[in-house]
């Protein structure tokens, strides 16, 4: 039945999970569609919006090229009509038709210069000036393509450099009708490309729009932007504007990719075709979807980050959905897991209303000494123990009942059903649940932890007997090592100083002994001196394993300074440089760091002397936090194999012969460290000096325990 109600529930959490998946994915798909829709209409809106404004500015520019080109031709047919009336152009003087042109072009600003050609082809007159060179306008367009056209037509040439002024223009020629003339002459002005530029800049046209006008075969007569690819006089008439649009329609628009410049463009067009010329207005696609772009992006965005929101609260969903499973199959789980716990707790558990017992678990039934837990149930607590003690116990419940929480433990006696007594410790907490109280107890049998107590108090007593007999034994041994140490150093050395002196006297008052016997009294006195000094070193080796440790606040600087001082002077015919560094400070026993100092520095000083300039120094660095202080020189050195030999008392690396001394000083400096709690090691390469450093674990943090000395530089000290 249990296992049936934990897959249903977990079953209905999976549906909802799976449920609310399938949601998040169609209002994703739905807000993905619509976003998509609505940036694809607002595009095709745009495009036609900014077709529909240029085809508006080409109705304007449409007005102003008729006017401007209209108001040319009516000054040009006067000028025409005039001539005729007059017989041609050979009857007007030159100078007199100068200045009529020059008159009728201020009426037209927009016109650069006005010229007239003879029936010769030949330049006759001129608005600028007088032409004082004869120039031959058969090669001209203007003036050649006129010959078999009506008079009354306009005709507009390509862009040219005008020959007179040599400056950009348009010309715009007509024919000059002459009775009984085939060819009377041609009337032209050169209109000024800038007068159009002011009209394009009036009209306030974007960067990636531009004007153009074109002849009606394709001639391109003037762009505004100017283009280096578009540039005037260049044919257009390959061009998708005449195939799909000028050649179908008077009026409308083209959009292509392609051309000269590859631009994708809306061009919008009119003709004007008693002028053969056609207006267009043209904006590049880029520049029109540029806002829409930026418009999309930020659509593009604010989707992006309703997915991204709808993501987060579906995760957060799934994750408390998880968690909301999770709990209920650990909570299932702790229950089963709560009751074969309470079933096989090894201490009885009860649960108590108003004193009397709702549920025992089979211990509690065990100390009790009943045979099923369901006896104890429906009895009373306070009735299971003996006389005396179930008023203690009816005074804890009603502690419990007034002020809820957890007692102090209390022991009780109780007699089991068998007729033994038993000893209890009773621990209650009490819970509210709606009005009732409920008394959570757990009882444990104490009986064997009491007669254990018993039976621990009379070992005690006994075992501090034995502590103050082997006290006074171990004192008594002290006394007899101090005694030892005394006889040592009085009554071995006195021998010792005897068999030194009487071979002194020997070779003093024997001269005529022989050389040998000589060099074999020398030998002895110096054994017996190093004898001795073994001696001194050994009770130096047991004074530090027997000195009463007092730490205290040790300047290790000044120390290494004092030690340095007394080995330089001791040694005034060597050259030594000593460098202390300073403010190194540690919690140790002064009296044994001097020692362990003065042996590590004298030992280096000693392996240093082979050296012209024996070089020792003394310093701390900071390695994985720990405060490693350093004493280095470099002397001998030894090899790195025969290191497990270096703090071994009479075990030396060098022979007498080469270093004196008695193989204890590294002993003692590694007993001073190790008593200390610290360690010590070295490192070394033969001919290359050694390095022995050392880590006392109280290390101190400077003057008066104020600020951790850092890794200062070292002092010197030159001998």
């Amino acid at each position: 039945m249990e296992s049936s109600v934990t897959t249903s529930t977990f079953g209905f959490y999976g549906h909802l999970r799976r449920a609310l998946i399938c949601s998040y994915i169609a209002a994703a798909a739905g807000l993905c569609t619509v976003a998509t829709w609505y940036t694809l209409q607002d595009r095709a809106e745009r495009l036609a919006a900014s077709t529909q404004h240029s085809a508006t500015l080409v109705r304007a520019l449409d007005e102003h090229v008729r006017r401007t080109f209209n108001a040319v031709d009516a000054v040009l047919f006067d000028i025409a009509a005039d001539i005729a009336v007059t017989g041609g152009v050979p009857r007007i003087g030159e100078a007199q038709l100068h200045r009529e042109l020059r008159a009728k072009q201020a009426m037209v600003p927009q016109v650069r210069a006005m010229f007239v050609y003879g029936p010769n082809s030949v330049l006759y007159a001129g608005s600028t000036r007088v032409p004082t060179e004869r120039i031959d306008g058969s090669s001209f367009e203007h003036v050649r393509l006129l010959w078999p056209r009506d008079a009354y037509s306009p005709y507009v040439g390509r862009p040219h450099f005008a020959p007179v002024s040599g400056r950009p223009s348009i010309p715009v020629t007509r024919r000059i009708p002459v009775a009984g003339v085939e060819f009377g002459g041609v009337i032209g002005a050169s209109l000024d490309p800038d007068y159009f530029a002011a009209f394009y800049t009036d009209l306030g046209l974007s960067p990636g729009q531009s004007f153009a006008l074109i002849r009606a075969d394709g001639i391109l007569i003037l762009r505004y932007p100017a283009s280096e690819v578009l540039r005037s006089g260049i044919d257009l008439s390959d061009s998708p504007l005449f195939s799909q649009g000028v050649g179908l329609r008077t009026v409308g628009a083209v959009r292509f990719a392609g051309g000269l410049d590859h631009q994708d463009r809306v061009i919008a067009f009119r003709q004007i075709p008693d002028l053969g010329l056609i207006v267009t207005v043209a904006q590049t696609v880029d520049e029109i979807l540029a806002p829409w772009r930026r418009h999309t992006a930020l659509i593009a965005t604010g989707v992006a980050g309703t997915l991204a929101a709808l993501f987060a609260l579906l995760w957060v969903a799934l994750g408390l959905i998880q968690r909301h499973a999770v709990s209920e199959r650990r909570l299932h789980e702790a229950e089963l897991h709560y009751r074969s716990l309470v079933e096989l707790a090894p201490v009885g558990i009860a649960r108590h209303a108003n004193g009397v017992i709702e549920y025992a678990n089979p211990e509690l039934a065990r100390i009790y000494g009943v045979g099923s837990p369901d006896e104890l149930v429906g009895r009373s607590s306070s009735e299971l123990v003996l006389p005396g003690d179930g008023e203690r116990v009816a005074g804890c419940a009603a502690e419990l009942h007034t002020t809820p929480g957890a007692t102090e433990p209390k022991v009780c006696r109780l007699r089991r059903d068998d007729g033994s007594e038993a000893f209890v410790e009773v621990h209650a907490v009490a819970l509210r649940e709606g009005e009732r109280v409920i008394e959570q107890v757990l009882v444990r049998d104490v009986s064997e932890a009491r007669r254990a107590a018993a039976a621990l108090r009379e070992l005690n007593e006994t075992l501090e007997d034995k502590v103050r007999r082997r006290t006074a034994a171990l004192a008594a041994a002290n006394e007899e090592l101090e005694a030892f140490s005394y006889s040592v150093s009085h009554d071995l050395r006195a021998p010792l100083r005897a068999m030194a002196g009487f071979s002194a006297i020997l070779r003093a008052d024997h001269a005529g002994l022989p050389a040998e016997a000589v060099a074999l009294l020398a030998r002895i006195e110096a054994a017996a001196m190093r004898m001795s000094a073994l001696i001194e070193a050994l009770l130096r080796l047991a004074r530090v394993s027997r000195h009463a440790m007092r730490k205290t606040h040790v300047d290790l600087s000044r120390l290494a300074d004092e030690i340095a001082a007394e080995l330089v002077a001791a040694n005034p015919a060597r050259k030594i440089d000593v460098r202390i560094a300073p403010n190194l400070y540690a919690q140790a026993d002064p009296t044994l760091m001097h020692v362990a100092l003065q042996n590590l520095l004298g030992n280096a000083l000693k392996y240093s002397a082979k050296q012209p300039c024996a070089r020792v120094e003394f310093g701390a660095e900071t390695v994985a936090g720990e405060r490693v202080h350093y004493v280095r020189d470099n002397g001998v050195g030894f090899d790195m194999q025969h290191i497990d030999q270096l703090f071994r008392p009479f075990q030396r690396l060098h022979t007498g012969r080469e270093y004196e001394g008695t193989g204890i000083g590294l002993a003692t400096v590694a007993r001073i460290v190790r008593r200390h709690g610290g360690r010590i090691w070295a490192e070394a390469t033969p001919d290359r000096g050694a390095t022995f450093r050392f880590v006392l674990p109280d290390e101190d943090d400077g003057p008066r325990g104020k600020g951790r000395a850092t890794d200062p530089a070292p002092e010197t000290i030159t001998a």
